[in-house]
């Protein structure tokens, strides 16, 4: 993809999120994690599911990823399915066929039991994401694959609330962190949740 159509679906993405991912108080009651009420809130994953939306994150995580074959990318259900689903489409256009899988939030308790849905190879891990605020999550999915004997290179993620040397653990495995937007490109959000 040109330098101008990346320009051109960034901006067409941040107007995306800006319009209709941005929720404030006003708008609804949003609670944190902690049970206190947030000012605002990205609700990424809504949006995320529409076409546009959609084609524009996996264009753009495409575009950053093409030159690293080869790799695997995953992430933790829900959104994540829908992310990896679009990447996994732009690959193809581009004539890759690239392996994808998703990790559960719980293991099953039936069939399979499985933790991790989709066949993990050898390549380098690749995590997918909608965010990375405090990085909880996504340190849990790095567990389960350090488990499972994967070792992942690279975390992808829309939205990032937090400069990279936030995130110590991150740095001491060896992660890189890459994400479309930080915080800072919405500056009428006031700064972090």
């Amino acid at each position: 993809m040109h330098a101008n159509d990346v320009r051109k679906i960034r901006e067409q993405l941040h107007n995306d999120l800006a319009r209709n991912a941005f929720v404030t108080k006003s708008d609804r009651k949003i609670v944190g994690p902690d049970g206190t009420n947030f000012d605002w809130f990205f609700d990424i994953k809504g949006v995320a599911l529409t076409p546009g939306t959609l084609d524009r994150i996996s264009a753009l995580f495409w575009d950053h990823l093409k030159d690293q074959p080869p790799f695997q990318i995953g992430g933790l259900e829900t959104v994540a399915i829908a992310l990896t689903s679009g990447i996994v489409m732009k690959a193809q256009e581009n004539g890759v066929a690239l392996n994808s899988f998703y990790i559960r939030k719980s293991r099953k308790i039936d069939g399979m039991q499985r933790n991790i849905e989709g066949t993990l190879n050898d390549e380098k891990v690749i995590l997918i994401d909608d965010a990375l605020n405090s990085g909880r999550s996504i340190v849990r999915q790095v567990e389960a694959l350090k488990a499972d004997g994967k070792k992942v290179a690279e975390v992808c993620v829309v939205l990032a609330f937090r400069d990279p040397s936030f995130y110590e653990y991150f740095k001491k495995e060896g992660i890189k962190i890459w994400s479309i937007f930080p915080i800072s490109d919405f500056p009428h959000t006031g700064g972090l949740l």
